[in-house]
């Protein structure tokens, strides 16, 4: 029902929009000051009829909107295509804030010349804080699942290199400490073993608190994969794998925290051992193009059955096919990123 002048109903009409106390409505002239203020207005926005009718409706808005001049364009686009209709933050009369949606009306005569606007604002921070409060738990669980996963992935790790280490002190001991090479050279490697998980976790706690600093310093990429399969060869060894190597001797210059990436294709490289059958071939190329060099370690982990899962945060993922780590060049050397 749209009342009209002498309508019969138009007192009935306004008591109802006056007396409506879930939804600010109010009428605004052409120029965006207030004409009419309803109960709901002032219980949603503060202030009095008496407060406000005369004061431009950007009142009702935080600074920046207002010094950005959105008030005129969502009149201009009202009067453009006959509403308007937005949600965001609004400004009560004590200063604080509401998120709120608003629907801004043009308001024509019989003769369709723009007398006005209506506005219809409705008060939804309630329904906001508790969709972000739904977010937030979501966020909570999945970091909490996270977590759990992790503990148990590091756990697992933590405990392949135990076994080993338990059998070679049990063999040192029934020897009395003599003729024990082969057990502390065991001890050595597994020690090794356990100090790169060590560093690993302590690298995602840094990761995580946003503390990871790098050292970038230009080097040959061929002197950081050394490193990185010095890193694992007694995991190579023990495994009796044969590693094959493609890289040039010299001019793969990368921008690089050498000692971050030793960690990481020292990681790369073990994992690949790890899953690769006892006696195969671990492969470790590198080639150049104009603005990458490109690392590549075969994963053995392809093609498995369903439900095997691979460990992303041991694995990182480059900007190449899967099994490849792109370094990318910058100025006179190549840059990873």
């Amino acid at each position: 029902m749209t009342p009209t002048a002498g309508d019969e109903d138009e007192p009935r009409f306004r008591l109802l929009v006056e007396s409506v106390k879930d939804y600010a409505i109010f009428m605004l002239d052409l120029q965006g000051r207030v004409t009419t203020w309803n109960a709901g207005a002032e219980r949603i926005k503060g202030y009095a009829a008496s407060e406000i009718i005369g004061q431009h409706f950007s009142k009702f808005y935080p600074r920046e909107d207002v010094e950005s001049g959105k008030c005129e364009r969502e009149l201009e686009e009202a009067s453009r295509v006959g509403r308007f209709e937005d949600e965001g933050w609004r400004v009560r009369r004590d200063g604080s804030r509401l998120w709120a949606n608003v629907i801004i009306t043009a308001l024509r005569d019989q003769q369709g010349v723009p007398v006005g606007f209506a506005k219809v604002t409705r008060d939804l921070t309630e329904r906001k804080a508790a969709e972000e409060e739904r977010v937030r738990l979501a966020e909570a669980r999945e970091a909490e699942r996270r977590n759990q996963e992790f503990l148990a992935v590091m756990g697992h790790e933590m405990r392949n290199p135990l076994a080993p280490m338990v059998t070679a002190v049990h063999r040192i001991r029934l020897r009395g400490g003599r003729n024990c090479e082969a057990e502390i050279a065991v001890l050595g490697r597994q020690l090794g073993h356990m100090k790169r998980l060590v560093d690993d976790v302590l690298d995602a706690s840094r990761f995580l608190r946003d503390d990871m600093r790098l050292n970038r310093q230009v080097t040959e990429i061929g002197d950081v994969l050394a490193n990185a399969v010095d890193v694992v060869a007694s995991v190579l060894e023990e495994k009796r794998h044969k590693l094959e190597i493609d890289i040039p001797k010299s001019d793969l210059l990368v921008e690089v925290d050498a000692a971050r990436m030793v960690q990481v294709f020292g990681n790369i490289l073990n994992n690949a051992a790890k899953y690769t059958k006892d006696g195969g071939v671990v492969a470790l190329s590198a080639v150049a193009s104009t603005d990458w060099v490109t690392v590549t370690v075969p994963d053995p982990r392809r093609g498995r059955q369903p439900g095997w899962r691979r460990d992303d945060a041991r694995l990182p993922r480059g900007p190449r096919a899967r099994g490849a780590y792109g370094v990318r060049r910058a100025g006179g050397a190549r840059d990873c990123r």
